[in-house]
C-alpha cells in the first residue's frame, strides 16, 4: 500500500455521486424544514418542531427517490415528480410531528398521534393554497439539484 489515503481504494464515480446526493438532500431537506416550521407552527405548534427536526432525513429520502426520474424525465414528468416529492416531503414531515407528539404525550394512542399531523398536514398543503407555490419550489429545488449535481 503506497502513501494514498483510505478513500483511493473507495472513491469511485458512483461513490461521489451518491455522496453528493445525499449532501444535496439534507441541505435541500434543511430549507425545507425551515420553510415547513414556519408554515405550520401556528397551526401545529410545538410538533412542529419534529418535523423540521426530521427534515434533513426526509431530504435525503425524497431526493434518493425522485432525482433520478426528475433528472431523466421531460416537462410533464418533471413537473410529476415534483408534485410527488411535494407530498412525500409533507408526509415526511408529518411523520416527524407524529413522532414528536408521541413523545410529548405518550399516553395517547400511537395511531392517533401519528394521524393528526398527517390529516393537517395534507389539509395544509392541498386545501389552503400552499400547493400553488409549494409546487413550483419544489420543481426549482429539484432543477437545481439536477443542474449542480451533473455538473
Amino acid at each position: 500500500m503506497g502513501g494514498g489515503s483510505i478513500r483511493d481504494g473507495i472513491s469511485t464515480p458512483a461513490n461521489e455521486v451518491n455522496a453528493r446526493l445525499v449532501v444535496a438532500g439534507l441541505a435541500a431537506g434543511t430549507g425545507w424544514g425551515a420553510l415547513g416550521w414556519l408554515l405550520s407552527h401556528r397551526a401545529l405548534g410545538p410538533m412542529a418542531v419534529g418535523g423540521a427536526m426530521a427534515s434533513p432525513l426526509v431530504g435525503v429520502v425524497v431526493t434518493w427517490l425522485t432525482h433520478d426520474r426528475f433528472a431523466a424525465g421531460g416537462g410533464r414528468a418533471r413537473l410529476g415528480w415534483s408534485l410527488v416529492s411535494v407530498y412525500l416531503g409533507s408526509m415526511g414531515f408529518a411523520l416527524g410531528c407524529g413522532a414528536a407528539r408521541m413523545i410529548d404525550r405518550p399516553e395517547g394512542r400511537p395511531l392517533d398521534l401519528l394521524l393528526e399531523p398527517f390529516v393537517s398536514t395534507l389539509w395544509g398543503v392541498t386545501m389552503t393554497g400552499f400547493l400553488l407555490f409549494l409546487w413550483p419550489m419544489a420543481y426549482a429545488t429539484h432543477w437545481l439539484l439536477a443542474e449542480r449535481l451533473e455538473h
